[in-house]
């Protein structure tokens, strides 16, 4: 394994093992779960992506892109993915402070009163952490663009855009 391969992992692995710590001490109560797609949620979409929701949490991805059953995970042809869950948390900013200071060096995209957003991997892939605070739950989404996908960049952008709670 490359070493930014292997630092790409142990980033990745960093970060799943800091959110179960997290979400573990933070949980209070499951949340109802909502599955299905969404017509509108407030969220404007480019011609072809398609607005997903899972566990109160909306998306948007390209209509290609593949959700599993319940729309938890989405798969694109060359390999790009993003999951989404939903947590509860008492604290926002003791939250927020607990990821960042769990996961190490990392590019921060935003760090505000309601999105954390940051990034890490090498140049095949790029990893996107993004956490939105919605009421006393974060709608958090793990995404990663493969560099072969056209327009890497803006993709990304407009997924992590999208996430947040679902509009009842």
């Amino acid at each position: 394994m490359r070493a930014g391969r292997l630092a790409s992992v142990y980033c990745a692995g960093i970060v799943a093992a800091a959110l179960t710590v997290i979400y573990a001490a933070d949980a209070e109560q499951a949340l109802r779960p909502q599955h299905g797609a969404a017509a509108g949620g407030g969220v404007k979409l480019p011609a072809g992506w398609q607005l997903l929701v899972h566990d109160g949490c909306q998306f948007a991805v390209p209509r290609w892109w593949q959700p599993d059953v319940d729309n938890a995970s989405v798969f694109a042809p060359d390999g790009s993915n993003v999951s989404i869950r939903r947590f509860r948390i008492t604290s926002w900013s003791r939250h927020t402070s607990q990821i960042l200071a769990s996961v190490g060096p990392v590019k921060v995209l935003e760090d505000s009163a309601r999105r954390l957003w940051f990034e890490f991997g090498d140049q095949q892939r790029t990893q996107h952490f993004i956490d939105v605070a919605s009421g006393s739950g974060v709608c958090a989404a793990l995404l990663e663009i493969r560099a072969t996908l056209p327009d890497a960049s803006s993709t990304a952008k407009t997924i992590a855009d999208s996430i947040g709670a679902a509009a009842d």
